[in-house]
């Protein structure tokens, strides 16, 4: 995973990279060249990668939200993503499975990595999409503020009401079609907010 895979791709590092997402060659092969092109040392910083977010949500705030996705991007923790660490995050985003997604989703929420989403947890969460999707904007979706959303999903997802959300509760809450949990696994912004 050093600089000159990020750089490069060679034989070797691109069966790697077949292997660790089902992403084709010429796939691999035209998402590294974009991926250089917009960082030519091979390594996204959090500077660059909030540019991007701010590309994607012109109408919201993602500074808060693209933080987040960056830290669950850069999975050896180094504050750098090489491109190794962005195809296989994009490869869930993408292409996983809904587990996939659920599993990377609830990883990115659980800031402290005690593997449950507690009550501070759930309102950072929500107030970051708040601010990534227009507060007005989710605020009419769903007929509530912010904190009040934040709450109302805690009491629902809560299966056994010890005040924090498991990785199962988390799955058994998208699974059964909790409209704002379907909304953050959603790839395309425009297609959330028609949920």
């Amino acid at each position: 995973m050093g600089a000159s895979k990020s750089k490069l791709l060679t034989t070797e590092f691109m069966d790697e990279l077949i292997l660790a997402t089902d992403f084709k060659a010429p796939e691999i092969t035209e998402i590294h060249d974009k991926f250089m092109v917009a960082c030519p040392s091979g390594k996204l910083n959090p500077v660059k990668f909030q540019e991007l977010y701010t590309v994607v949500f012109p109408h919201g705030n993602p500074h808060v939200f693209s933080d987040y996705v960056f830290t669950c991007f850069d999975e050896n923790g180094d504050r750098k993503i090489d491109f190794r660490e962005f195809l296989c995050a994009l490869h869930v985003i993408a292409r996983g499975t809904i587990d996939q997604k659920i599993n990377w989703m609830f990883r990115m929420y659980d800031q402290d990595k005690n593997g449950e989403i507690d009550r501070t947890e759930m309102k950072d969460l929500v107030e970051v999409l708040y601010e990534l999707y227009g507060r007005e904007t989710l605020e009419a979706k769903f007929s509530m503020t912010s904190e009040a959303l934040a709450r109302n999903l805690l009491s629902t997802m809560d299966l056994n009401n010890d005040g924090k959300i498991s990785l199962e509760e988390f799955r058994v809450a998208v699974k059964e079609g909790n409209s704002f949990l379907r909304c953050i696994l959603d790839t395309d912004p425009h297609t959330c907010l028609k949920i």
